[in-house]
C-alpha cells in the first residue's frame, strides 16, 4: 500500500498473544492515520465506564501516511486510549519512533489486556517479542532505554517506556520517546500510566523497510515546495531553529496571558530571566531535530557553573519553562531545567505536574494547606528545594505526593476547605501555560477540546497573526484576529481543530506547518501543498472539502465517545478565576473569558445541539458516523 505499510500489530498481554492483520481499508480512508487512527480504534473496542486502568482499556500507537516520509515533520506517533479522567486520550510525540515503526512494516499497534508481570515489546521487523522487564521495572526512562538497547544488541533502537510515576499510576504519568539523543515525550492524559497498568515497561523499535508513495515524483517536487516556502519564512528558517517554542515566554509575557503562581498574575518579573533569550545565549548548545524536519525546536543545553555543573542534555521548551517556571515562580533558569531532567527520568508530564504543584503553592498560600499537611515541606513560591522533592514524592507517591499523584481535580476534592476554587483544570484536565483571560480564542479552544485543558486540539494562533478583513472574509468577523475578540472565535476554533486532526491524522509535526499567516491566499495555499503531499503518498485523490471531512469526522467521534462518558455542554467550561477575576497588570488587565457566546457560536459552527452541546443526528449520519449516531441517541433517550 502506499503511504502505509498495511499491516498492524495486536499485542494481547493477557494471553501472551501477537496477531498481524492487514490495515482495515475504510478506516484508512475515512480516519487516515495516527490520531484518526487512534481514535476510531479506542472508540470501537472500549465499553463505557470502564476505567483506565481495567485490562479492557485499548492503547493504540498510530502512525500516518506520511510519518517516515521526506514530508517536513514526518516524525508524528500517535498515542490513544480512555485516559485517566475517564476521556478519550490522546497525545504525539516525535523523535525517530514514528519512522521506525513505518520502517518495521506497521501502521499501527494495538494494546489490550494486562500482564502478570512486567514485560516490554521488542520490534525489529517481523520479528515481535514480549520480553521480561522485571529487571527494569523501578528504573527512570533514560537508563531503562540504555539497557534495552544492550541487550536487544541495537544501538539505534527507538524506545517508548516509562518511568516511576507511570508505574506507580500517577494520573499524569507520560510516555517518554529515548531516541539516541534522549528524545522527547507524549506527556498529556495520563497513557504512560496507562502502559502501567498493563505493567507494559517500554516498546522498542528497529525497521529496515521501505515506505512507498504512489508518485515519488509529484510527491517531492511538493516536498522541495514546502522546504522553500520554509527556507523563504523567516519564523520558520531563522526564528525556529534559534529559540524553539522558547520565546514564547516572553511573547505571552509582553501580552499579559504568560501562567504565574498559578494564574493569580499573566506577567512574570523574571520572565526575561528563563525566556528564549536567555536559553539561546547562555545555555544552548544546539536545536534538536525530530526525524524529518528544519526547525529544531527541541534544545540541547548545557550548563558550565553554578551547583548543577557541569550538565549537558535535553532543555526545557515552552510549556515546561511556564509550567515549572513563571507558575511556580521559580526565577533561575538552571533550576527549570534540572527539574525537567527530574520528570522525564520520573516520566511524568511537566504541565499537569507544575500546575498541580502550582495548585498546592496556592493553597499554602492562603493558609488552606500547612507544612503538617504537606510533609513539613515549605511552599513558598519559587522554592526549588522543596519543588524538586515534591516531584519525587508525586513519582512515587510518598506522603502528600500521592495526593498530587491525582491531578488538582482529585486533590482539591481531597483537600476541601474550598480549595476547588484554585484548581486550574477542564475536564480534569491541568491548563497549560497560556493564561485564557489574555488569548480568547485558545480560551475556547481549551474548554471544548476533547482531551481537556488543550492547546494543541485547535492552535488558533489566527488570532494573533491574521488581518481583520481576512477574519471578516473566514470566520464572519474582524474579531477572529484580535486575541482578546469574541465574534468570530466559534467559527475560528472550529476550523482550526479540524486542520489540526487533519494533520494529526497525517503522522506530521503542525509546528512547520501553522506559521502565523496573514491572508486567505496563503492559508490556502498552505493547505493545498498538504493535501498534494497525501495524494501523492497513498494515491487517493483528495479536496480541501474531503480532508476537513475527516478531521470534522475525528473531532465528532471523540465529541461521542465523551459524551457516553457523561460530557455535556456543562463540562465545556474553565476555572472560575479566568471568567470571574479579571487580571491586574499587563497587556491583558482587566480581561475576563466571555465563553458562552462563543460557545454558542462554536456548537453553531459545529451543526451541533446548542443547549447541551451534542452532535446531532444529521451531523454524524452526514459525516458516515451512523453506527455513533445509534449510540448516542440510545444514550439520549
Amino acid at each position: 500500500m502506499n503511504g502505509y505499510t498495511g499491516n498492524t500489530l495486536h499485542i494481547d498481554l493477557s494471553k501472551k498473544k501477537i496477531t498481524i492483520k492487514k490495515l482495515d481499508l475504510s478506516m484508512a480512508r475515512n480516519f487516515i492515520g495516527g490520531r484518526g487512527f487512534g481514535i476510531k480504534t479506542v472508540y470501537d473496542n472500549t465499553r463505557k465506564n470502564i476505567g483506565a486502568f481495567h485490562s479492557d482499556n485499548v492503547l493504540v500507537y498510530s502512525t500516518g501516511p506520511l510519518t517516515g516520509t521526506l514530508a517536513p515533520g514526518s516524525s508524528k506517533i500517535s498515542i490513544c486510549a480512555k485516559s485517566t479522567l475517564g476521556l478519550i486520550g490522546w497525545s504525539h510525540v516525535g523523535g525517530h519512533g514514528g519512522a521506525e515503526l513505518k520502517y518495521a512494516g506497521y501502521d499501527l499497534i494495538v494494546v489490550k489486556g494486562k500482564s502478570k508481570n512486567p514485560i516490554f515489546l521488542w520490534i525489529e521487523d517481523d520479528k515481535v517479542e514480549i520480553r521480561n522487564a522485571k529487571h527494569l521495572w523501578g528504573k527512570g526512562t533514560f537508563e531503562t532505554a540504555d539497557l534495552i538497547r544492550e541487550e536487544v544488541d541495537e544501538p539505534n533502537a527507538e524506545i517508548l517506556d516509562i518511568g516511576p510515576a507511570g508505574e506507580n499510576l500517577v494520573k499524569y504519568g507520560s510516555i517518554v520517546a529515548v531516541g539516541r539523543r534522549r528524545g522527547r515525550t507524549a506527556a498529556r492524559c495520563g497513557l504512560g500510566s496507562v502502559m502501567g497498568s498493563k505493567k507494559l515497561k517500554a516498546i522498542a523499535i528497529r525497521g529496515t523497510k521501505d515506505v512507498r508513495v504512489s508518485r515519488p515524483k509529484k510527491f517531492f517536487k511538493t516536498v522541495q515546495k514546502i522546504w522553500d516556502m520554509l527556507q523563504n519564512d523567516p519564523h520558520a528558517s531563522i526564528d525556529h531553529p534559534k529559540y524553539g517554542t522558547t520565546s514564547l515566554i516572553e511573547a505571552l509575557d509582553s501580552s499579559g496571558a504568560l501562567a504565574t503562581m498559578n494564574f493569580q498574575k499573566g506577567v512574570f518579573e523574571n520572565s526575561n530571566d528563563i525566556g528564549g533569550w536567555a536559553m539561546t545565549n547562555n545555555y544552548l548548545w544546539k536545536g534538536e531535530a525530530c526525524f524529518g524536519c528544519t526547525q529544531r525546536c527541541g534544545r540541547y543545553v548545557i550548563i558550565k557553573k553554578g551547583p548543577f555543573a557541569p550538565y549537558a542534555g535535553k532543555g526545557p521548551e515552552f510549556e515546561t519553562l511556564a509550567m515549572l517556571g513563571s507558575n511556580l515562580g521559580v526565577k533561575k533558569l538552571e533550576e527549570i531545567i534540572i527539574l525537567m531532567k527530574l520528570f522525564d527520568t520520573y516520566g511524568m508530564d511537566t504541565i499537569s505536574g507544575g500546575n498541580s504543584i502550582g495548585f498546592a503553592m496556592e493553597c499554602y498560600q492562603r493558609g488552606i494547606l500547612t507544612k503538617g499537611d504537606v510533609d513539613g515541606l515549605d511552599l513558598s513560591w519559587g522554592n526549588y528545594e522543596t519543588i524538586s522533592k515534591l516531584t519525587k514524592k508525586i513519582a512515587y507517591r510518598e506522603g502528600f505526593g500521592n495526593v498530587l499523584a491525582e491531578g488538582v481535580k482529585k486533590a482539591s476534592e481531597l483537600i476541601g476547605k474550598g480549595s476547588e476554587k484554585y484548581a486550574m483544570h477542564t475536564k480534569g484536565l491541568e491548563h497549560i501555560g497560556g493564561d485564557p483571560r489574555g488569548q480568547t480564542g485558545f480560551a475556547l479552544g481549551y474548554a471544548v477540546c476533547s482531551r481537556g485543558a488543550c492547546h494543541l486540539g485547535a492552535v488558533p494562533r489566527f488570532e494573533y497573526g491574521g488581518t481583520p478583513e481576512c477574519g471578516l472574509k473566514m470566520f464572519g468577523s474582524k474579531e477572529a484576529a484580535n486575541r482578546l475578540g469574541v465574534k468570530g472565535k466559534g467559527r475560528l476554533v472550529k476550523w482550526s481543530e479540524d486542520l489540526k486532526a487533519f494533520l494529526d491524522s497525517m503522522g506530521i509535526c503542525h509546528f512547520p506547518y501553522h506559521s502565523v499567516l496573514s491572508t486567505f491566499e496563503k492559508m490556502l495555499n498552505q493547505i493545498n501543498l498538504l493535501i498534494e503531499l497525501y495524494t501523492f503518498a497513498t494515491g487517493v485523490k483528495a479536496s480541501r472539502e474531503a480532508v476537513w471531512r475527516v478531521g470534522e469526522r475525528i473531532n465528532n467521534l471523540e465529541r461521542v465517545f465523551n459524551v457516553r462518558e457523561g460530557v455535556t455542554r456543562k463540562e465545556d467550561s474553565l476555572p472560575e478565576r479566568f471568567m470571574k477575576e479579571p487580571l491586574h497588570e499587563g497587556a491583558s488587565k482587566g480581561n475576563l473569558v466571555k465563553l458562552e457566546q462563543m460557545l454558542n457560536e462554536y456548537y453553531e459552527a459545529r451543526g451541533w445541539e446548542i443547549k447541551k452541546g451534542i452532535p446531532t443526528k444529521s451531523k454524524l449520519e452526514d459525516l458516515g458516523l451512523k453506527y455513533a449516531s445509534k449510540e448516542l441517541q440510545k444514550l439520549i433517550i
